[in-house]
């Protein structure tokens, strides 16, 4: 089957034109205006056969020309019964083929099936209250508590990372309490006994909270060569926590009382200030390199150790001779080191000299201060830095 619209071919099953709409009428319907224009052309037929009747019924004679000149009345009723027929069989084959009239125009027009597809509404709430935050969106300089709110007896769950809640989410008990910067995006929803849920509810809040200003210390960072205090003016109200082993400060750190000396060697140094309420600065960092001029030699500094040993009697005599040894020990500058916090230090390593002429070195190590003279046993901690255990001071 074609469809007399946009020519499309029509399976033999199909009521309608799968390509425009269009459907197919196989029992035409009539409205009130095709009717109308049929009964107007079938009442106009049979009076064109019965002008002859007319004009006998007016003039009392028969009329000398028509169709039928004679007054039978079985003939006119075959005659009109003939021309009624046809004239319908005509009409009902218009109809199906244009598919009904145009009632504006007069003329016939195609009809058409409109197809409206209508979207199934979203479910129901069923009347459950969404969720009220006591708070609105914003940005708060304070730390904040925020409560929700459904109807009476429901249970409200919620998450604080933007993602919507769900019966999976954190059930709400008690407010939700925001005291560290960032942003919190927060959704909600309520949930009845049958598990009807409401719309979900969602804020965001951005906590800054103003906490006091950074420690200002005096000091900048930087290489120095003399005795140097540091410095650091506490804002009111506030107190000063440091750290000098690389590690952020915290209320469980050094408290700053007063000025402190500054390491001989290299220093770090971070100092933070915390308020009445708690809250934090931001960090202030400060590195130093203390080193004083050198006021020793390396041969002096061979000397000192050697003067030192004597005098705690680990060496009889200035030669080296030692108890319990044959031989003697001799002691060489090896290098200069540098030990935070302490400064600069010669290393001068121990030796010994059998009577033989052979040599070992007896693994003891000693530093003495380039600046001061301080002679110290030099060893190493369980992470590998330096140790000094002092001898003696000049």
């Amino acid at each position: 089957m074609i469809c007399p619209k946009c020519g499309a071919e029509i399976p033999d099953d199909y009521m309608y034109c799968g390509k425009c709409g269009h459907e197919i009428h196989i029992v035409p319907e009539f409205e009130p205006e095709v009717e109308n224009k049929i009964n107007e052309t079938l009442f106009g037929i049979a009076n064109e056969f019965f002008k002859g009747e007319e004009f006998e019924n007016k003039h009392g004679k028969k009329p000398k020309t028509g169709l039928f000149n004679h007054n039978s009345s079985n003939v006119y009723g075959l005659v009109l019964a003939l021309v009624l027929t046809v004239a319908l069989i005509i009409a009902l084959i218009v109809v199906f083929v244009r598919g009904g009239f145009d009632t504006d125009s007069d003329t016939y027009a195609d009809s058409t099936i409109s197809v409206e597809y209508v979207e199934e509404d979203e479910p129901e709430t069923m009347g459950i209250e969404t969720p009220v935050f006591s708070l609105d969106s914003g940005v708060y300089e304070e730390a904040v508590e925020i409560a929700i709110t459904s109807n009476s007896g429901l249970d409200i769950y919620y998450t604080v990372n933007g993602e919507d809640a769900d019966s999976q989410s954190i059930l709400y008990e008690a407010p939700i309490v925001l005291e560290e910067d960032g942003e919190y995006e927060i959704s909600a929803i309520a949930i009845d006994d049958s598990g009807n849920k409401s719309e979900v509810a969602s804020a965001v809040y951005t906590i800054e909270i103003a906490g006091p200003s950074a420690p200002d210390v005096v000091e900048q960072s930087g290489d120095y060569t003399q005795s140097t205090m540091i410095v650091v003016v506490p804002e009111e109200g506030c107190t000063i926590y440091y750290t000098t082993d690389g590690t952020d400060p915290t209320p469980s750190s050094n408290i700053y009382t007063s000025p402190i000396a500054m390491p001989i060697g290299t220093s770090h140094f971070a100092f933070i200030a915390v308020d009445q309420e708690n809250n934090y600065s931001e960090i202030t960092y400060r590195d130093y390199h203390l080193i004083y001029t050198r006021l020793i030699s390396t041969e002096q500094a061979v000397n000192s150790v050697i003067d030192t040993l004597v005098r705690l009697k680990y060496l009889i005599n200035a030669e080296g001779k030692a108890i319990g040894y044959n031989g003697n020990h001799y002691y060489e500058y090896q290098e200069v080191i540098e030990i935070n916090g302490s400064g600069e230090y010669y290393v001068i390593v121990e030796n010994h000299r059998n009577n033989d002429g052979s040599t070992y070195a007896t693994g003891l190590l000693y530093a003495v201060n380039t600046h001061d003279g301080t002679v110290c046993r030099l060893g190493y901690d369980s992470s590998g830095k330096y140790t000094l255990i002092t001898l003696s001071n000049r």
